[in-house]
């Protein structure tokens, strides 16, 4: 805990350093606008709500290491209007040069070249903690395969817990994707990582697991009110039967599915069998990736 700091501008005195910091941080934003002779309308909480949403160009988390945020119209004062999330990169980028709407076409290209890094990244991580061998192997779908993926080598290892929430995290929209979860036991390293780290960027979700089956009348691990949208987590998809199977279980029960994330997609039926049940499907990466990533190939 940081004890007895001191804002120097206003005096507060904190003795938790979250707040201490996200205060400081406020204050340097201010200085900064007023420094440029930019007018400066935005209280506290409006900027800190500010920095707790994805930034809107990349839909990357945004940092302590920036302002985290920007003016729609760079002709304009700081208000909560003409105020947007931005992260350091993308304000950097963007430099008062290009104009919001421009930016959003640019920001387009920044996306695409930002998935493709950490679905290698993922990748390389998925080969370096031996999650991925080849050989001759049975899945759990009961066919036979080349070459077999074990997650449970890279999610149950601090050192690549991180990756795994920084592959996930922008494939969410975690302003209104409140409710994540998924079943038994393979969704459970993939929740709690994201629930960590968006939880230090300030957000607030809520994780579930789904049972294979219901104990003690409950099918559901955790407390999500009845209606609500949910976003379904799967470590590997080749079939998509298991996630399909809680995704319809869930459905059964008054819940709505918006979307079904995995870990990693083996590139067979899963995806088009998700997709035909009306439900949105994307991965942080995938089998063929892995294996260019395995092999080397540019």
């Amino acid at each position: 805990m940081l004890k007895n700091k001191t804002c120097q501008k206003c005096k507060l005195t904190s003795d938790n350093k979250n707040v201490y910091l996200q205060h400081h941080k406020y204050h340097k934003a201010q200085q900064c606008a007023l420094f440029k002779n930019i007018k400066w309308e935005i209280s506290e909480k409006e900027y800190q709500s500010l920095c707790r949403k994805q930034c809107t160009y990349c839909n990357c988390l945004i940092n302590d290491a920036s302002s985290g945020v920007c003016r729609i119209n760079e002709s304009l004062s700081y208000n909560i209007a003409n105020t947007i999330p931005c992260c350091v990169r993308c304000s950097q980028m963007r430099n008062e040069i290009y104009k919001h709407d421009e930016f959003l076409q640019i920001a387009n290209a920044i996306k695409i070249v930002d998935r493709s890094r950490r679905s290698k990244l993922l990748a390389q991580a998925i080969i370096e903690s031996g999650s991925y061998a080849e050989g001759e192997f049975t899945l759990a779908s009961g066919k036979k395969s080349n070459h077999f993926i074990d997650i449970g080598k890279l999610v149950y290892s601090s050192k690549y817990i991180n990756i795994v929430a920084e592959s996930i995290i922008p494939l969410m929209d975690l302003k209104n994707d409140l409710y994540l979860g998924g079943p038994v036991l393979g969704a459970l390293p993939l929740i709690s990582s994201i629930l960590s780290k968006s939880g230090e960027a300030g957000y607030s979700l809520t994780g579930f697991a789904v049972r294979k089956e219901e104990k003690n009348g409950q099918l559901i691990e955790g407390i999500v009110p009845v209606g609500k949208n949910l976003i379904l987590l799967e470590d590997v998809v080749t079939s998509g039967g298991s996630v399909l199977k809680c995704a319809d279980d869930l459905t059964k029960l008054g819940y709505n599915i918006k979307k079904i994330i995995a870990l990693v997609d083996r590139n067979e039926e899963g995806r088009k069998k998700i997709e035909s049940a009306n439900i949105a499907f994307d991965c942080a990466t995938n089998y063929a990736t892995i294996v260019k990533e395995y092999y080397n190939i540019p």
